[in-house]
């Protein structure tokens, strides 16, 4: 089922429940993934960033650290 025929059938049977309940519950569902959707977007400022940032790491211009380079420096300043 594709996207738009999905949400033409949720669009009908939202329209058809009575019981005041369960709608508030969809909504809250609904208006909780909205909002986390928005949270992740980025603003055209922060791409240009990133994607500068990432030119920059794969021309070996900037500095990276391992996994296990990252692990121990978050413990040595925890432990401060």
């Amino acid at each position: 089922m594709t996207k738009t025929v999905l949400k033409n059938h949720l669009y009908k049977a939202i329209e058809q429940i009575e019981d005041d309940s369960f709608l508030e519950a969809v909504y809250k569902i609904i208006s909780t993934k909205i909002e986390e959707e928005e949270e992740l977007k980025l603003s055209d400022e922060q791409k240009r960033i990133l994607d500068e940032r990432r030119k920059r790491h794969l021309n070996g211009e900037s500095k990276s650290y391992s996994w296990a380079e990252v692990k121990k420096k978050a413990k040595k300043s925890l432990s401060k």
